[in-house]
């Protein structure tokens, strides 16, 4: 794409939305078809192949194309879940067994461009398994680069809050170079060194670069709301034309010959929801920590009774809708019998007070900044809740939003309250 070109289409008033005219249909070995959304380039340019897991609509992600179109990419544009006739749940994407990205990969050697995969959150789950049956069919001379991860939730299904995640099993059996794209503020930040251990183990090249100052999602949030995430997504071009050189290096060493099927796709955790005894009832690691509206607190505050321990971020809606419920179930009890302490993740103080002034907080909001807390809680999945009994041991977590003022939370609290602590935690 020419800067004439651009320049002339401004002028005239184009768009420049090449998803809805330039479309390409790709088959798979099934005979089910994918739509690809193709932003066109110069023969030669790299190409990206996007698999985007969220909905297509937003302006945002539109932007973006355009932008990486502006900037010398041909990029391919789709969704399996919709050529799939899938709904878009996070057991879907995880289920989905990489033979539809081996159809875009055979498409795109075609095209005689480098081509990389682009991919975000648990995307890059069937991005790594395409790219391994892949592997095992590439013909000499091939042009396949690897894949550009962007924040990847390469993890099984949450498990009780508390409990590390496990690390779903293509993790382990990948070697295709790979570009990791980290926020500084994602939710799994903290996990990227376990993430990259495990790549390393089927040995695949790894590089990787941590965006200052933004949260996942930063390019799908609309321009003009964040500095920061204005700034990082202004970067994305320069950051996959770093991807492509990197890995363009290394390409050629890929192994060829693997075996194209690997261990069965299904998730094997299972998946707990509402409040779950924890196991082993042991002592809670305990925070000190800011609160919003000023002062510090610590977990001593809370010593001698019942507490309920909730680790959330205001761009989590499960999280802000349990808030209400949260706000009648301090009602049902005495402060010094029951004790609610909201942790807030890794937002900004001045935000978080903006938010509770629109809405209704009862309870303390602490603020873990750089997300230790959090990690020390063990906490993977936001809302994160635990109940610690008086003594100070955690018997009770949930990974979900859930209505805390119903009976299915009530017992258990009053059961704690009731109970002597002198006796061990059963």
């Amino acid at each position: 794409m020419t800067l004439r070109f651009l320049i002339l289409a401004w002028l005239l008033g184009s768009s420049l939305a090449f998803a809805d005219d330039d479309t390409l249909i790709v088959a798979t070995d099934n005979d089910q078809e994918i739509t690809v959304h193709v932003y066109p380039n110069e023969a030669d340019t790299p190409l990206l192949i996007w698999l985007e897991e969220l909905d297509d609509a937003r302006p945002a992600f539109e932007s973006l194309m355009l932008d990486l179109q502006a900037n010398g990419f041909t990029v391919w544009r789709t969704n399996l879940l919709d050529a799939f006739f899938l709904e878009r749940s996070p057991t879907n994407v995880r289920g989905l067994d990489g033979r539809g990205v081996l159809a875009l990969l055979r498409k795109a050697e075609t095209t005689g461009q480098p081509y990389m995969l682009v991919s975000a959150d648990r995307m890059s789950i069937p991005s790594l398994r395409g790219a391994r049956r892949w592997q095992a069919e590439m013909p000499a001379g091939h042009h396949f680069l690897g894949a550009a991860l962007v924040y990847p939730n390469l993890f099984e299904p949450a498990p009780p809050a508390g409990i590390e995640p496990e690390l779903m099993s293509i993790t382990r059996h990948s070697s295709a170079p790979i570009y990791l794209l980290q926020p500084e503020y994602g939710a799994l930040r903290s996990r990227m060194t376990t993430l990259l251990d495990a790549l390393g183990t089927g040995g695949a090249p790894t590089f990787s670069r941590i965006v200052p100052k933004v949260r996942d999602w930063y390019f799908m949030h609309e321009r003009g709301e964040n500095p920061d995430e204005d700034a990082a997504t202004a970067q994305m071009p320069r950051h996959l034309l770093e991807a492509t050189k990197l890995l363009g290096k290394i390409a050629p060493r890929m192994p060829r010959g693997m075996a194209a099927e690997f261990p069965d796709p299904t998730p094997t955790t299972h998946v707990r929801r509402g409040l779950i005894a924890f196991p082993d009832t042991p002592a809670a690691p305990g925070y000190r920590l800011s609160a919003t509206l000023g002062g510090e607190q610590s977990f001593d505050d809370v010593r001698g009774k019942v507490a309920l321990v909730n680790f959330w971020a205001t761009w989590c809606p499960p999280c802000v809708h349990e808030i209400p419920s949260m706000n009648r179930l301090a009602q049902q009890f005495r402060t010094d019998q029951f004790r609610i302490v909201s942790i807030n993740f890794k937002e900004d103080p001045a935000h978080i007070r903006e938010f509770m002034n629109k809405v209704q907080v009862d309870f303390p909001v602490l603020i873990d900044p750089q997300g230790h807390t959090a990690d020390a809680w063990r906490v993977f999945a936001f809302p994160s809740s635990f109940l610690i009994d008086r003594a100070g041991r955690i018997r009770y977590s949930v990974n979900s939003a859930i209505e805390w003022d119903t009976t299915e939370a009530i017992t258990p609290i009053q059961g704690l309250i009731a109970e002597d602590t002198s006796l061990p935690a059963h």
